[in-house]
């Protein structure tokens, strides 16, 4: 998809002004397009990372610059996705992370800029990683929700949920703290043939009150209104109809979050293998049913916004089910012309008018003084936004894509740091001995068995209190002297087989032990035994928890 381009070389003319830069390119003889409309016969003069001019093509150029023969290239500024995920692959069960991939298919496919609204907070330190290689990206980190509701409907994954419970504006100034761009918040109550716990909408004005960009998940034309104290719609309403525009500075199209399932057929070579393997839609016939209901109602929403003159920009859902990175935004400036804006209006909705909303200064044009990150088309997306597609090459910061992910910033494997790589953190950490209940890693943190052995900082439980989520049936489990960790619980009872698979895990409250590999009670002295006696468990010569047995 990459190619690059031929290089010719023009004629000294000793009347060219002495004020071209000394050094530098000329994109000679391409259309100029995007949401103003289309120049052709233009050069674009590169110095460095940014547009020095637009000129009339065929130039005799000064002998400092290197000229590339762009004649029947179409040239469209780097796109913006408005809505994605950068950690996540889309994959429905676990392959592994894919981040250089998702980056890899994002730049790959013309998108120069990410506003990546839902993930761990180590998203914050991948901002980082990229903020010299490319895309650019903001980051509000984990949802802000309530316990139960999305995206932890069904389980609790600690690095994508903070439940909000009267303390929203507490819990989103300490991601702000953390590192955050922007904070993202879930209303929505909408589920696949069922309701989720639905945020207290009064939580939305606590946290808009922090100042910060806010995000929020919205599933009906109610969550819609409700959360319009925001700035941002974070999807167009698919389940119910839209009779009013809210005042929002932006509103997300994310057709694909719901049509995904059904675009399976269509999965690009720049999709990991192992994820594509994943998207079976016959797996998931209940979801198929949900997602053409919905997505029928969302193209319908789009519309009605698109006709009142809305602030709807196109935006993925990257990562998501089914949503790829990269292509998922192409899809989206289709819906978008299907929901009645012109090719120019879509384009703008991918390139000046995110550029302007979200900060990404120099991003979104192709005239002087620009960023020189731009899409190089086979093809003219103006007279068929499909066009867009047709990539020959993608030029970031004035050189062709090449992007790396991985240093001791953050790392992918512990050949990016000086000891050992906390893999799920991706931070360097200090190597350890795996589960040994004494170590140098500290409080909140242990010896985790990642590539043999790494220091793991988590929220800490305590065993004695118990002080996992009742919603999810956690137990804390002791990890070292000083840390636990909650795990999920099952049915297993006292002196029950176990393990900690899903399909054989003790009840709450209870210990599967890694030597005998049965449910064992906690106790701190007999008399909380209801088999057995209660026996204390050493690290370091000091008590550390007690078991029944």
């Amino acid at each position: 998809m990459l190619l690059l381009l031929a290089c010719t070389r023009g004629t000294v003319d000793s009347s060219v002004p002495a004020d071209w830069p000394a050094e530098g390119w000329v994109l000679d003889g391409v259309t100029l397009v995007d949401g103003a409309g289309a120049r052709p016969d233009k050069a674009l003069v590169i110095a460095g990372d940014t547009v020095w001019a637009v000129q009339d093509a065929g130039q005799d150029w000064p002998e400092g610059l290197e000229v590339r023969d762009g004649a029947g290239a179409f040239v469209m500024p780097g796109l913006i996705d408005s809505h994605t995920h950068l950690a996540y692959s889309g994959a429905l069960t676990y392959v592994g992370e894919r981040i250089q991939e998702n980056v890899e298919a994002t730049l790959a496919w013309g998108v120069v800029a990410v506003v990546d609204v839902g993930g761990p907070t180590w998203t914050y330190r991948l901002r980082d990683e990229l903020a010299a290689q490319g895309p650019r990206m903001l980051a509000t980190g984990p949802f802000l929700t309530a316990e139960g509701s999305h995206p932890c409907e069904l389980s609790y994954d600690r690095t994508s949920c903070v439940f909000v419970d009267g303390d929203g504006a507490e819990q989103g100034q300490r991601l702000l703290d953390e590192g955050a761009d922007g904070l993202k918040v879930a209303l929505s109550g909408t589920g696949i043939g069922v309701t989720w716990p639905r945020l207290d909408p009064a939580e939305i004005d606590a946290i808009v009150a922090l100042g910060a960009p806010v995000f929020v998940h919205v599933g009906t034309a109610e969550d819609a209104q409700d959360a319009s104290v925001a700035q941002h719609l974070a999807h167009t309403p698919f389940d119910s109809q839209m009779t009013a525009v809210p005042p929002v500075e932006s509103i997300h199209s994310t057709i694909g979050a719901n049509a995904g399932i059904l675009r399976a057929d269509e999965v690009p070579d720049s999709v990991p293998s192992d994820v594509a393997a994943t998207w079976v839609p016959s797996n998931y016939p209940a979801w198929q049913v949900a997602a053409a209901e919905w997505t029928a109602q969302a193209k319908s929403n789009l519309a009605f916004l698109v006709a009142e003159g809305a602030p709807v920009v196109a935006a993925s859902d990257a990562g998501y089910y089914f949503v790829p990175h990269g292509l998922g935004l192409h899809n989206e400036l289709v819906d978008l012309v299907e929901a009645g804006m012109t090719p120019r209006q879509a384009l703008a909705s991918a390139t000046s008018i995110p550029a302007g909303l979200y900060g990404f200064d120099g991003l979104g044009c192709i005239d002087a003084g620009c960023e020189a990150s731009f899409v190089l088309l086979d093809a003219n997306p103006l007279e068929d936004i499909r066009n867009t597609r047709t990539v020959r090459e993608v030029v970031l910061r004035g050189h062709p894509v090449d992007v790396e992910v991985g240093s001791e910033a953050f790392c992918l494997t512990s050949e990016d740091c000086p000891e050992a790589c906390d893999v799920p953190a991706h931070a360097c950490e200090a190597a350890c001995e795996a589960w040994s209940a004494v170590n140098d890693c500290g409080e909140n943190a242990w010896c985790a068995p990642t590539e043999g052995g790494v220091c793991h900082t988590e929220q800490s439980c305590d065993w004695r209190g118990g002080d996992c989520s009742d919603h999810y049936a956690e137990t804390c489990i002791p990890a070292d002297a000083d840390t636990g960790y909650c795990w999920p619980s099952g049915a297993g009872q006292v002196l029950d087989s176990c393990s900690y698979d899903a399909g054989s895990r003790c009840a709450r409250g209870l210990y599967c032990s890694p030597v005998s590999f049965v449910c064992l009670e906690f106790c701190e002295v007999d008399a909380d035994c209801g088999w057995g006696s209660c026996q204390w468990q050493t690290a370091g010569g000091q008590d550390w928890f007690g078991l029944c047995y």
